[in-house]
């Protein structure tokens, strides 16, 4: 387990059953140690969790909230609208990647 400064902020970075975890711990290297030892022993007694992240939208629902909100103050915004259609009918239920 790593105590990584960059910027005047501490942050933990390991591994946790296969996933990297990166956690900010404040402006003092002592909090970032303290904070590093309350890990490793939540990890040892089985308490630590990994929050799950937000599954990631889909095209399709980025598509739509792209062709409500900027498409129309566009000219040719007809046209948009169609290719929106098109490449959501092909690529609608794929997450991004972002």
């Amino acid at each position: 387990m790593k105590i990584v400064e960059r910027n005047g902020n501490y942050y933990l970075d390991f591994y946790f059953r296969g996933r990297r975890v990166r956690e900010k711990v404040g402006s003092s290297k002592g909090a970032a140690i303290r904070a590093r030892s309350v890990r490793e022993g939540e990890m040892l007694q089985g308490r630590f969790k990994i929050v799950p992240k937000r599954g990631a939208a889909t095209f399709e629902i980025l598509a739509d909230k792209y062709s409500d909100q900027i498409s129309v103050h566009k000219r040719g915004h007809h046209v948009e609208r169609y290719i929106i259609k098109e490449l959501k009918a092909y690529f609608g239920k794929y997450r991004s990647p972002i």
